[in-house]
């Protein structure tokens, strides 16, 4: 089974980022191009709690969707219930796209 992100909460930020609200957390997905001299890129989620606790992604992810599945996990509710179900669905994806190397 594939986890989806709820796409009909994300808006496009002018920057080309992504933002939603979910159960009162504040999610923001970003793109982080490829360094000149070659290297990790992909996308990255932050999230801040209506508590004003923060999460991050931990590394870069190379599926903006997986991204958006993730910082909605870490918000609750959803495909994914928990941040450690997002990653375990993460795990299970082949080494080279985990990392986004290129193919």
């Amino acid at each position: 089974m594939h986890a989806r992100a709820e796409v009909t909460l994300w808006t496009r930020e002018e920057d080309g980022s992504y933002q939603a609200e979910k159960n009162g957390w504040k999610l923001h997905v970003k793109w982080t191009p490829e360094p000149p001299k070659g290297g990790e890129w992909g996308f990255s989620w932050e999230a801040e709690g209506p508590d004003g606790q923060k999460a991050k992604s931990a590394e870069l992810i190379e599926e903006i969707e997986m991204a958006m599945v993730e910082a909605e996990a870490q918000a609750g509710g959803g495909a994914v219930e928990k941040k450690d179900d997002a990653a375990a669905l993460r795990a299970r994806l082949p080494d080279a796209v985990r990392r986004g190397a290129r193919g």
